[in-house]
C-alpha cells in the first residue's frame, strides 16, 4: 500500500481513535471502536487494511486484558500479514502478541513467538 493510499490513511486515524480511548481509560470503547472499523475493512474487501485493522483491534483487547481474544485476533492478522507478503508488519505484530503472552502468564509461548518474530523479520 502506497503512502497515499486512502485506507491507509484510515487504518491510521483508527489506531490513532483507538489509542485515545485506551489512553483516556476507556478500553471498552476502543474494543468497540477497534470492532467496527475492522469490520468497516473487512466488508469493503482490503486485506491489508483489515490485517492492519485486526492487529488495532487485537491491541485494543491486550488493553482491556482480554488477552485471549487479542491472541486469537493477533493471530488472524499475522496470518493475513503472512498471505500478503508483508514481513515486517508480521514480525511487527508476532512481536507484540509475545508481550500478550508474557502478560497473560504464558513465558514459553511467549519465547516461541519472540523466535518466530525474529525469524520473520
Amino acid at each position: 500500500q502506497e503512502l497515499g493510499d486512502s485506507r491507509s490513511w484510515e487504518v491510521a486515524s483508527l489506531n490513532a481513535c483507538v489509542a485515545a480511548h485506551v489512553d483516556a481509560g476507556a478500553s471498552l470503547k476502543a474494543v468497540e471502536v477497534a470492532r467496527s472499523g475492522a469490520e468497516g475493512f473487512r466488508l469493503v474487501g482490503d486485506e491489508f487494511a483489515y490485517a492492519q485493522s485486526l492487529d488495532v483491534l487485537s491491541a485494543a483487547l491486550s488493553a482491556g486484558m482480554d488477552f485471549t481474544e487479542a491472541i486469537q485476533v493477533g493471530q488472524e492478522a499475522v496470518s493475513l500479514y503472512k498471505k500478503l507478503g508483508q514481513k515486517r508488519h508480521e514480525a511487527r505484530c508476532l512481536n507484540r502478541l509475545a508481550q500478550v503472552l508474557h502478560l497473560s502468564r504464558e513465558p514459553g509461548s511467549a519465547m516461541e513467538m519472540c523466535q518466530t518474530a525474529v525469524t520473520t523479520s
